[in-house]
């Protein structure tokens, strides 16, 4: 549905809702994109901001690989649940839902490891029981590519690990009442 709403080619679908700007790392996909489209990745951008016409340069260079359009909360739902994998490289994320809301839909996030990111985000090849998505560490171009170059080759040759991936997305309890638990642990640990 992803695919023909947004007239994209077939291929490994990478999407992204959120905010064009510098703090979410998009300007790092400039360096390897066309590689990464010829070797199949697709991207649907949705939202705006500073990166809107650098995001909208992709659309013109790659018609049918990349599509980028305004936000809108119903259609934002198409791209967590529809993509094969959520974009998620920012530089530095206090918190972040997307990549929560991507995991609810079966969408393994590929992020920075930071702030939020790094406590939302368990990496499969670190946590091969509990992994949720794919992690890099180092805040550049070629750590990026080489994730969704992972991501992209676990979809393909490995799908019993991604169905794990995303059933431990889908399935991990994000709720207050599992962090209150966490937090009364802490509290008791450290009372005589």
């Amino acid at each position: 549905a992803l695919l023909e709403v947004y007239n994209l080619e077939d291929g490994f679908v990478l999407g992204n809702v959120g905010r064009m700007s510098g703090q979410k790392g998009l300007g790092l996909i400039e360096y390897d994109l066309a590689t990464l489209v010829d070797e199949g990745a697709r991207l649907v951008f949705m939202g705006n901001g500073h990166l809107d016409s650098l995001v909208d340069s992709w659309v013109d260079r790659y018609p049918g690989a990349v599509v980028h359009v305004p936000f809108d909360e119903a259609a934002s739902r198409l791209i967590f649940a529809g993509s094969d994998a959520y974009l998620m490289p920012s530089q530095f994320e206090p918190c972040g839902l997307g990549q929560i809301y991507a995991m609810r839909y079966g969408t393994p996030p590929i992020a920075h490891f930071t702030g939020g990111l790094e406590d939302t985000v368990f990496d499969i090849d670190e946590d091969p029981a509990n992994g949720t998505g794919f992690v890099f560490r180092s805040f550049n171009h070629p750590s990026l590519t080489k994730s969704i170059r992972r991501a992209m080759r676990y979809r393909l040759a490995m799908p019993g690990l991604w169905t794990r991936i995303q059933t431990n997305g889908m399935t991990y309890d994000w709720s207050w009442s599992a962090r209150a638990k966490e937090y009364e642990a802490i509290y008791e640990s450290v009372l005589p």
